[in-house]
């Protein structure tokens, strides 16, 4: 019981480093994102580069669509 109660404290000493390490790296990208940093940061802070982005994925849905429609028609 003893050696596999010291067995789970070794493992956690060695997992939580590991785990705050990540913590830690996590915090660094968020907190860039709500600061606007990056293509992710923009596109949270950013309504216009969002409203656009949005803008020209509908507008490439309705090209792809009118693409299929003209290729049944020929």
């Amino acid at each position: 019981m003893q050696a596999r109660q010291h067995r789970h404290a070794r493992q956690r000493s060695q997992i939580c480093p590991e785990v705050e390490r990540y913590g830690h790296k996590l915090d660094s990208i968020l907190n860039q994102v709500d600061s606007g940093q990056g293509t992710i940061g923009q596109l949270v802070k950013n309504p216009s580069l969002y409203n656009h982005t949005d803008q020209m994925i509908s507008d490439a849905n309705q090209l792809v669509l009118a693409v299929r429609q003209d290729r049944k028609s020929i």
